[in-house]
């Protein structure tokens, strides 16, 4: 991601620490991670609500502006890899330490990845770019409640931007249509399609990249299943 991502970034920061009256609660910041090939294909970016606990530590809204670029620092370095190594080997390094073999939004992801782009179980990670569409989650847990959300005047701007940057083929968000992607296709000014019924919830086109909303990932869904929906509707 360029400058102006990051200036688009701390806007929303600064916006979110002015609205937010929450004065005492500690927050994180999400910066997008890309694969390291992820720029060979442009292949995919998955999406997902948001990221609680994200970094070792947290900023209140209280916080001066130097503290707020600290933490967007820290924010910036998490989402950087050292030398040659995928910034998203976390995943496959955590795979079993941090139980991400239970969460259902990577299990889909790394079966998804490898089906549809013949990946292997030690690379499927580098193909892949990763965001949320909101930036900042509390730092002890729990999604952000709707005053945190409308807090993040740029969230809207931030995933456009991300778009345009990252150039994706497909996006998946794996967050739900209503209270989740609406607001943010709405502001944005993004057409979509609804669908009644299944995994999919809406569909959209944006530039040349395919945008699919699901439902909220939970355990106990079939993959496969949602690997197939997904593939018919991936370009």
């Amino acid at each position: 991601m360029n400058d102006s991502y990051r200036s688009l970034f701390k806007k929303n920061l600064i916006a979110f620490a002015n609205n937010n009256p929450n004065k005492e609660k500690e927050y994180t910041a999400f910066y997008p991670i890309v694969g390291k090939n992820y720029n060979l294909n442009n292949h995919l970016l998955v999406i997902g609500q948001a990221v609680n606990g994200w970094l070792s530590s947290g900023f209140k809204v209280t916080d001066d502006e130097t503290a707020l670029d600290a933490h967007i620092e820290l924010s910036l370095q998490e989402s950087q890899a050292e030398g040659e190594e995928c910034a998203l080997n976390w995943v496959n390094t955590n795979w079993v330490s941090s139980g991400l073999y239970r969460s259902f939004f990577w299990n889909v992801i790394y079966k998804l990845v490898k089906q549809k782009y013949s990946q292997t179980d030690e690379n499927w990670n580098e193909v892949i770019a990763w965001s949320n569409l909101m930036k900042i989650a509390p730092q002890q847990g729990w999604n952000p409640d709707d005053e945190e959300i409308n807090a993040q005047e740029y969230a809207a701007a931030l995933f456009m931007e991300e778009l345009s940057q990252l150039k994706p083929k497909n996006v998946i968000l794996f967050t739900n249509l209503e209270t989740w992607a609406k607001p943010i296709f709405e502001k944005a000014g993004i057409a979509y399609e609804t669908h009644p019924s299944g995994f999919i919830q809406a569909t959209a086109t944006y530039g040349n990249s395919r945008i699919i909303v699901t439902q909220r990932t939970r355990m106990g869904m079939n993959h496969q299943n949602c690997i197939d929906e997904l593939m018919k509707e991936m370009v």
